[in-house]
């Protein structure tokens, strides 16, 4: 099939991105033990894909600073780092299981492809940002034009080096990648006989969360990692706010950690939180685990935490040229000083989220706001029922199959639990902004076994019932409808193309355009915000565009 073909350069082409990674920093331990270098009691290759999107999108935002994203510059700087990959030779051992499983992943998820479209936020948002990106070097104010523009995630920095020919299926394939990882890594937990078992027990146990995400109330949704509209990234968030929380509290109840692996989940950190503000909560079991295995002198004396530091630092002063604001829309973090940024700006855009998506308030008694929320939408509340009943299913799976021990960090993981869930229902309570949350919540169910209660017979068909939970769930992933369009048409070549019959008139006042008809979706038109955006206007300062407001 032209498009599994497709996807499997592509994944090829991020995954040699990411080993070099390590061939470009000279780094002593993997030139010394090559893919196999064991990291999180995992080898180092699986996380390859996940270097290879922290490195594209990085080069693109630091160079955007000078100039446009454009011209497919970054393709041509990683291409060049690929070719280190000549410097040490792959040497990648598999189990034939894990192998053929592996395969059979990534070569049938791409099959989603097939009657796919194009997200809505990507009308009203995403394309046109990415637009912007590509058009001109960093906008000062940009998210005075249009307030969604402040958010702006590392995913569209990344997004934006694959519009081909304005065909923007490679995005979509971003997001596979993404759901590829996540499945295998999975997988090698259940597989690898050797292996953690709170890395293995959880794996189960997100597995048949995500069996359990096809059946139940209205379909069954229950918050496990999903395929989205093409421009939407709620997958790539979830499976890093995932990966970088669990191997916090792996390193965490392992009782120790290298300074190889500190330095990774710092790396996965600040690339949690460049995807998407509420990333900023990976940082408290991170923070843990630094001050348990360094010292402060050892910290400020560390360059690769330092580097670190100064690339979250250049990400937040980027955050403030755009926005006004280190965290957009967290209005504390604005400054008022700025003159591209009016005072409770992002404050108005808290409280429409909050309002619009029905957030907890305070004010309200729980059981009135709960039923006010569940009214919301049509899934608000099954998805719930299938969350908690999904959650009861794993508990007592755990409770049957493993032995455990109340301790200090099965403590911690609980309490961390509720403070997300409260996070997530007093902030923005919509399901796909809670994947990582939920899937998380599942996993640290498992943060206190320490051993089986079943003898080896038993376990050895509990493995085998494990292997066809794992196909049965990664089956289910895409929908049917894609997997029976893909066995009719193999050969399709698929685009995803942006609607461009959309018409546009001036602004009464300020910079721009709106849609004719006063839809909010702009598509592709960098003039262009929807027609409630507050009137702007665009200058030069020492030759970069800046935003401001008119009554300014």
């Amino acid at each position: 099939m032209l498009v599994v073909l497709k996807f499997l350069i592509f994944f090829l082409y991020i995954f040699l991105l990411g080993r070099s990674l390590f061939l470009v920093t000279n780094n002593k331990k993997f030139l010394k033990e090559g893919d196999l270098l064991k990291v999180f009691n995992t080898p180092l290759f699986l996380f390859y894909p996940l270097f290879g999107f922290i490195i594209i999108g990085n080069v693109a935002f630091l160079l955007h600073f000078f100039i446009p994203i454009n011209n497919y510059l970054v393709i041509y700087i990683t291409i060049v780092l690929i070719l280190f990959n000549f410097k040490k030779i792959p040497n990648i051992q598999l189990s034939k299981l894990f192998s053929l499983l592996s395969l059979g992943t990534i070569l049938y998820l791409p099959l989603s492809s097939y009657g796919i479209g194009l997200s809505y936020d990507a009308g009203l948002y995403h394309l046109n940002y990415q637009s912007w990106l590509q058009s001109s070097k960093i906008v000062l104010g940009l998210s005075n034009f249009h307030m969604r523009f402040g958010y702006s995630s590392i995913f569209d920095y990344i997004s934006v080096n694959f519009w081909m020919n304005n065909n923007f299926l490679f995005i979509h394939f971003l997001n596979l990648i993404s759901i590829c990882f996540f499945i295998l890594f999975i997988l090698y937990n259940i597989l690898n006989k050797d292996n953690n078992l709170f890395l293995k027990s959880s794996s189960i146990g997100i597995l048949i969360m995500g069996l359990l995400d096809n059946f139940g109330f209205n379909g069954g949704k229950n918050g496990f990692i999903e395929i989205e509209g093409v421009t939407k990234y709620d997958g790539v968030f979830a499976a890093f706010f995932y990966l970088t929380v669990l191997l916090a509290f792996l390193l965490l109840i392992n009782d120790q950690a290298s300074n190889f692996e500190i330095n990774v989940l710092i790396l996965f950190s600040v690339f949690t939180l460049q995807l998407r503000p509420t990333g900023v909560l990976v940082i408290f079991p991170v923070l843990i685990v630094i001050f348990k295995y360094k010292k402060i002198k050892e910290i400020l004396s560390d360059k690769i935490i330092i580097l670190q530091v100064i690339l979250l630092a250049i990400w937040l002063f980027k955050n403030v040229l755009v926005s006004g604001c280190l965290l957009f829309p967290i209005e504390i973090l604005c400054f008022d000083s700025l003159s591209w940024y009016s005072k409770n700006y992002a404050l108005t855009e808290t409280l429409n989220i909050r309002d619009s998506l029905r957030a907890y308030n305070y004010d309200m008694p729980l059981y009135d706001w709960f039923e006010y929320w569940t009214k919301k939408n049509s899934y608000n509340l099954s998805s719930l029922k299938n969350f908690v009943f999904a959650y009861v299913v794993t508990f007592i799976y755990k409770i049957i199959f493993y032995k455990t021990k109340n301790t200090l960090y099965f403590k911690i993981g609980i309490t961390y639990s509720v403070f997300i869930f409260v996070f997530w229902i007093s902030t923005a309570p919509d399901l796909r902004f809670g994947i990582g949350f939920f899937i998380l919540m599942n996993g640290l169910i498992f943060i206190d076994v320490t051993g089986y209660r079943f003898s080896e017979k038993i376990q050895f068909h509990h493995n085998y019932l494990v292997i066809i939970l794992f196909a049965l769930s990664t089956l289910l992933i895409p929908r049917i409808n894609s997997v029976t369009l893909a066995i009719y048409d193999p050969f399709e070549n698929i685009k995803i193309e942006a609607p461009d019959n959309t018409l546009y008139v001036n602004k009464g006042i300020g910079f721009g355009v709106h849609a004719n008809d006063l839809n909010e979706q702009c598509w592709i038109n960098i003039d262009c915000a929807p027609p409630y955006s507050l009137p702007t206007k665009l200058d030069n300062l020492h030759g970069y565009k800046v935003f401001t407001f008119i009554n300014n």
